[in-house]
């Protein structure tokens, strides 16, 4: 099992805990680089919540999850800023959504 594929396998689980009904937010052109086309962002971008905090929908899917400082432990971003890693993730996470 890879990095990528285990911290994805844990973002998966969180969101099946926790937002029932998301893989079908979920379009299979994601991008960990973007707050809106990353997994969190397809979720959350029609979220009330993320107009009336003005924030972007990938951090407050972070908050309502309680994940900040973490996330990357669950697949929805890395530690610095290697692109390498992101596109590891973006393919695990079109791998284990199809």
């Amino acid at each position: 099992m890879t990095i990528a594929s285990e911290v994805v396998e844990n973002g998966i689980k969180l969101l099946d805990t926790k937002e029932l009904g998301w893989r079908d937010k979920i379009d299979k052109e994601i991008d960990i680089k973007s707050t809106t086309t990353c997994p969190l962002g397809q979720i959350y971008k029609n979220h009330p919540m993320v107009k009336e905090l003005d924030t972007t929908p990938f951090l407050y899917g972070v908050y309502y999850l309680g994940i900040s400082g973490s996330c990357h432990l669950y697949g929805f971003g890395t530690r610095g800023k290697s692109y390498n890693d992101i596109d590891s993730l973006n393919e695990e996470w079109k791998r284990q959504l199809s």
